[in-house]
């Protein structure tokens, strides 16, 4: 079974405002993306 994509930004959204932008999984794709080079790979 897939978990539907607008669950993860509702929760993503949640992690990012109540961890003060510390935590979530956009917070983890910038990071990857500026300080490790990121891979077109990981947008796909």
């Amino acid at each position: 079974d897939n978990f539907p994509c607008e669950d993860l930004r509702i929760i993503d959204q949640l992690w990012v405002k109540y961890s003060n932008g510390q935590f979530g999984f956009s917070v983890q794709k910038q990071i990857y993306m500026d300080e490790l080079g990121g891979t077109k790979m990981y947008n796909e």
